[in-house]
């Protein structure tokens, strides 16, 4: 009795932290409870959060004020300048894949090489990157195999079989610990994201033509 009590508060426990979903917030006003799957320069993907398989959805990003993810980060949907999160053209954005973050530029793929590739000249940037990259690494060696014990304990439990409490317990914390650490990863990657596409607005641009000039006709030069 002991240990299907303690079973059945673990399952609770995960039950209740991976219910937690994305929030989208439109323009105006309704919220949308879903798995947001994809963000771009137009559409935004969500899944429904209710089934791994659920209906997904794509909306226009134009009619989405912000996007709450389950980790806490919000980001607005059309941001201005000034604002938190604001880009201009060749910047980054990511897509949320099974085996979790990716990111793309002009809609192709970046290999983790590429993604460095563009870090190199922002080392702060890159160790976010790498900080998240290492933590997902590390989640995924702790969070398979405890789902694996967890679910084949928790199975064996339901079914009458003794299970140990222990392994039980070790099993689920160490299920709990992989989540945290995937929330962490992600946060560090998309904060690699947003910080390189600041770097790039804050760019300055040159432009050059042939024209008239307070001078007569010349080359002009824009920053």
């Amino acid at each position: 009795m002991k240990h299907f009590f303690l079973l059945i508060v673990i399952l609770c426990s995960l039950t209740s932290f991976t219910s937690a979903q994305d929030l989208i917030i439109k323009n105006n006003g309704d919220t949308i409870k879903c798995r947001v799957l994809e963000v771009n320069v137009d559409i935004i993907k969500c899944q429904d959060y209710s089934s791994p398989d659920g209906q997904v959805y794509n909306f226009l990003r134009q009619d989405i004020y912000k996007i709450h993810y389950k980790d806490g980060e919000e980001i607005l949907a059309n941001p201005k300048p000034g604002d938190p999160g604001y880009y201009e053209v060749d910047s980054l954005f990511i897509k949320r894949g099974l085996f979790g973050l990716r990111i793309f530029k002009d809609k192709e793929r970046l290999r983790s090489s590429e993604v460095r590739n563009l870090y190199a000249e922002y080392p702060w940037v890159l160790s976010r990157y790498n900080n998240g990259k290492a933590i997902k690494f590390f989640s995924n060696i702790i969070f398979i195999p405890a789902t694996l014990i967890f679910l084949l304990n928790a199975g064996a439990g339901l079914a009458g079989a003794y299970v140990s409490g222990k392994v039980i317990a070790i099993s689920g914390a160490g299920v709990l610990s992989g989540f945290i650490l995937k929330s962490i990863s992600s946060r560090n990657i998309r904060a690699s994201v947003w910080y390189y596409n600041k770097k790039i607005k804050k760019q300055p641009s040159i432009s050059m033509h042939f024209g008239l000039t307070d001078y007569g006709v010349g080359l002009n030069v824009k920053f």
